[in-house]
């Protein structure tokens, strides 16, 4: 189980049958979306349903000095982490 930052959403929880690292880009479902996500952890599986990762967008994950700045600036200025990440991220990515 992994939980994945999606854009424009919250933090949710995730399924891939493939180890993924933390700092990797992900396609996500969300409802009748495909969405663009980042990876932030590993969990164990909770007691709730979820959805399988659609596809793996990027093969390495982000550097870590990335995932804490944006942590920081999320922190920081009170700013929400979608937001965040939609600033840090390159458009396009599909």
């Amino acid at each position: 189980m992994t939980v994945v930052f999606r854009t424009g959403g919250t933090v949710l929880t995730y399924e891939s049958k493939t180890p993924l690292k933390v700092g990797q880009v992900v396609s996500v479902p969300v409802g009748r979306k495909t969405v663009s996500g980042v990876v932030m952890r590993e969990v164990k599986r909770p007691a709730f349903p979820t959805k399988p990762i659609s596809k793996i967008l990027t093969a390495q994950p982000l550097p870590p000095h990335l995932l804490k700045a944006a942590e920081f600036l999320h922190e920081y200025y009170a700013s929400p982490l979608p937001t965040v990440w939609q600033t840090i991220l390159p458009k396009g990515l599909k």
